[in-house]
């Protein structure tokens, strides 16, 4: 219907941003016991800890898988009705779990299933961050739905014309735990500047 389009535009343009649609968080703490008494002064060498990434190439790589599982996550979530949103919480940080929910309930209120498989290229690594065994992590990427279809509930395609299928995004991750070199999705924005997709 005319009169339903701008709804769905809307709705498919949430799609792009949130990868058609898109943590649990594990704060390990440990003390470091005493050390054994000695008779003997030993000076003891100080430590730092060490970087979760020895490299940015390190920290790029855990990124792009990180988003990758996020993306076929999100896309499983789809496939199955969004009867469970359980899978995020290995995919992204708590707090953005409740945007992406909301996001993937908006579709599912509006009657709009996305079928296919979201993916991304061109990577690049904006910034990372290591401070006491937590990496954040930031990148630039295509985020790319040109293999999705957005299906309404008679199961007819309405995946609008004028659809982005490539769209420029920074996405920030941070560490699943202290001292785990698996990161979560924390942030997506759409790139405001020049499309480099």
């Amino acid at each position: 219907m005319p009169s339903s389009r701008p709804r769905h535009s809307s709705t498919l343009r949430a799609i792009a941003v949130l990868a058609s649609a898109g943590a649990l968080v594990l704060a390990l703490t440990g003390c470091i016991g005493a050390p054994a008494p000695s008779s003997v002064p030993t000076s003891v060498p100080s430590s730092s800890p060490e970087p979760i990434f020895a490299s940015d190439e390190e920290a790029l790589a855990a990124a792009e898988a990180a988003y990758r599982e996020y993306l076929a996550t999100i896309d499983t979530i789809a496939a199955e009705g969004f009867a469970s949103f359980d899978a995020l919480n290995s995919a992204v940080t708590p707090d953005h779990r409740g945007e992406v929910i909301a996001s993937l309930e908006s579709l599912r209120t509006a009657g709009l299933t996305p079928v296919g498989a979201t993916t991304f290229d061109s990577a690049s690594l904006v910034e990372t961050v290591q401070t006491q065994d937590i990496a954040d992590v930031s990148l630039y990427l295509c985020l790319d739905v040109s293999g999705v279809r957005v299906m309404d509930r008679s199961g007819a395609d309405v995946t609008s014309s004028e659809r982005d299928d490539r769209s420029p995004m920074q996405v920030q991750f941070e560490s699943a735990a202290v001292g785990d070199p698996r990161l979560l999705v924390a942030s997506e924005e759409p790139w405001n500047g020049d499309d480099f997709c």
